[in-house]
């Protein structure tokens, strides 16, 4: 009895499920924002984190995005997707040369448009190699 409440458990902490998407993105962010604020600043005070609070709700969308798009083809092929996404994302406003404050929107911006077409190659992948139908 126990090991299928454990099972279940497990299966819904896995960033490919639109519910655990939510809550792994919200933690990515807190995360991410926290160091992009390190980066910038080489110290967090009180109003940071709270304001990581806040900017962490941009990478919780992208990920419970990447949950629902990761229900035709559950796995890590999707979880890649996104790594792919976010990826490109911090290329493409990187590689723009801007190193402000308005990273922290533009990133998930750019990473949440660059989802689509990373899970569209992705799936096209395992269409040619016969995982969907």
């Amino acid at each position: 009895m126990e090991s299928g409440v454990i099972q279940t458990l497990l299966k819904w902490l896995r960033p490919w499920y639109p519910v655990s998407g939510l809550l792994f993105g919200y933690v990515f962010g807190v995360v991410w924002c926290l160091t992009l604020l390190i980066a910038l600043d080489k110290s967090v005070s009180f109003q940071q984190i709270i304001m990581a609070l806040c900017f962490a709700i941009f990478w919780a969308v992208l990920w419970g995005l990447s949950g629902l798009a990761c229900q035709a083809f559950p796995g890590y092929g999707g979880t890649t997707a996104t790594t792919l996404a976010i990826v490109c994302g911090h290329w493409y406003t990187l590689s723009e040369g801007v190193f402000d404050g308005w990273v922290f929107i533009t990133i998930p911006f750019h990473a949440t448009i660059a989802i689509l077409p990373c899970h569209w190659v992705l799936m096209l992948i395992a269409v040619i190699r016969g995982r969907i139908e």
